[in-house]
């Protein structure tokens, strides 16, 4: 038996939500509607396996974070002696990160203006900034823990929605299990590409060594940092998965045009 009980590892969920909250964005939600409703249920596949890699890849960096007690940016420094080397991985580590984090936050600043002035009205080009500033606010003068926790609550939010949203869809099962075998339907290259590229996010390794190194002190509590990210970010996978499943059973030959259509598939649990 493990040494940690079960009420230890559900405490203990909070660094891996943080990533799942973090993948499961506008782009991902947009991706896969368009996904079902474009092909259907075949690129389930592509979920399993950006799923899977996602949990090999940061448990990488968790355990690094952990071990080390240092952030990935440290880890890629320290790998070279050289001294130019040294200071054109760290130009190079800190224009990745600033400029993946930049197009990231753009993407869910749009896409929460655009469900805002979707539900409330106005301008999406005043919304986001004022959103901006109010997460900018939150992260600069609030508890990271809060937050991890608030996240944390919100995945879930999402898991409980989406996969009750599937199953009063009622999908053909038979097709679903179909969607398991890799296939590359016409024209579906860039999609299969999107939402992969979605899922595995290279920022979020740095995310997660640093968030990892300030929840966990020693190898000791690996398990527990194992069993955070398994379970958060499966449910991540299954997140997408059923986002897939249920735009393909409802949305199937459907266009989407706007955050509007993007809500069709959640129609027969949250009405219009």
């Amino acid at each position: 038996m493990g040494k940690y009980t079960w009420k230890d590892k559900v405490k203990a969920i909070g660094p891996g939500a943080v990533i799942t909250a973090s993948f499961i964005g506008p782009g991902t939600i947009t991706v896969c509607t368009k996904a079902g409703a474009g092909f259907g249920y075949a690129l389930l596949w592509t979920v399993i396996f950006a799923t899977i890699s996602t949990i090999v890849l940061q448990e990488m960096a968790a355990r690094l974070g952990i071990i080390t007690q240092e952030g990935l940016g440290e880890a890629v420094v320290k790998t070279f002696d050289n001294p130019i080397l040294k200071k054109l991985s760290m130009v190079l580590v800190g224009f990745s990160i600033v400029s993946g984090c930049v197009a990231y936050i753009a993407g869910d600043l749009a896409g929460t203006a655009l469900g805002l002035t979707t539900m409330i009205g106005g301008k999406s080009n005043v919304v986001a900034p004022l959103m901006g500033l109010i997460i900018l606010a939150l992260v600069y003068k609030g508890s990271f823990k809060v937050l991890e926790k608030l996240l944390t609550i919100l995945v879930g939010l999402m898991a409980v929605i989406f996969v009750t949203t599937m199953i009063v869809a009622k999908p053909d099962l038979s097709n679903i299990f179909t969607g398991f075998m890799p296939t590359i339907p016409h024209k579906s290259l860039f999609t299969v590409i999107a939402i992969i590229g979605t899922t595995i996010v290279p920022y979020n390794f740095f995310i997660h060594a640093a968030s990892a190194k300030n929840t966990w002190k020693n190898a000791d509590e690996l398990e527990l940092s194992k069993w955070d990210i398994y379970f958060s970010i499966s449910m991540g996978g299954l997140i997408t998965a059923a986002i897939i499943i249920t735009s393909a059973t409802l949305m199937r030959g459907m266009s989407i045009q706007s955050a509007a259509d993007l809500s069709v598939q959640l129609e027969p649990l949250l009405g219009k």
